[in-house]
């Protein structure tokens, strides 16, 4: 995990350079303040690809089976309930949950922090996790693993999550309100 963040810390800085060097010059080609718009979406192609390789070796390790969405989630609903009731835009659903990074420490979870009560696709939810529970049933068991652009980005959520951090979601559907 060291690794990962130094990585992710020379990508920062690398991105903050050009982010600043293309407030200054519009074409982005002058080698002399940054990096050109061809060089930053390599860059960012190669933390993306450094992510995935890291979600696939978590993966093979607990030997789950995961499915990737079109956006890049992974999900694996191990259990269901055989409810039919699943919730829509605008449902409040209350999850019992544990949230991990992918080197295993826990980050929060429904034990200390109580139950995670969220309204579906209109609050600050991770897009990730918005697009996982509507995957579920009322009494369905998921695992999500979120990569970073679909869970808190390069900020972090301010608290306990790092900047570009993959997080790992174990979920129970406990309920769905309108």
């Amino acid at each position: 995990m060291r690794r990962l963040n130094w990585f992710n810390t020379l990508s920062l800085v690398l991105i903050g350079l050009v982010s600043c060097s293309s407030c200054k010059e519009s074409k982005g080609t002058d080698q002399s303040k940054g990096l050109s718009q061809e060089e930053s979406i390599e860059l960012n192609r190669g933390i993306l690809l450094r992510e995935e390789e890291d979600i696939d070796m978590f993966i093979d390790r607990y030997q789950w089976e995961m499915q990737t969405s079109g956006t890049g989630l992974r999900y694996w609903i191990y259990h269901r309930s055989g409810s039919e009731q699943r919730p829509i835009e605008g449902d409040e659903i209350e999850l019992e949950y544990s949230l991990c990074s992918l080197a295993g420490d826990t980050i929060y979870n429904s034990e200390y922090d109580g139950r995670m009560k969220i309204r579906v696709e209109q609050d600050r939810t991770p897009r990730g996790l918005r697009e996982g529970v509507q995957l579920m049933a009322v009494g369905d068991k998921a695992r999500f693993i979120l990569p970073s652009h679909l869970a808190y980005g390069v900020h972090g959520d301010d608290n306990k999550i790092s900047y570009s951090e993959v997080l790992v979601y174990d979920m129970e559907l406990i309920s769905i309100a309108q």
